[in-house]
């Protein structure tokens, strides 16, 4: 839940950023944490499920992440990991 509180503290400070969560396993238990979890993503941070077998692969500037929803690799420009 730190990764989430920080996350809407960074977007607060500065609207214009651009934050991705890569998470294995997310638990949201009660209903305020889950209103943290909605409320995020209303901020517009966006959030990624990845499998343990294929893990984020950390670039330059950019992290590579298979998308288990999605079924397919993506790439998340990055400046700050």
């Amino acid at each position: 839940m730190s990764a989430i509180k920080n996350a809407m503290l960074i977007i607060e400070k500065n609207s214009n950023a651009h934050i991705t969560i890569l998470f294995r396993d997310i638990q949201a238990s009660g209903t305020v944490y889950e209103k943290y979890y909605r409320k995020a993503r209303e901020m517009g941070i966006l959030f990624i499920n990845y499998l343990p077998e294929k893990p984020p692969v950390i670039k330059k500037d950019v992290v590579d992440v298979y998308s288990d929803l999605l079924n397919q690799d993506i790439k998340i420009p990055q400046d700050l990991v």
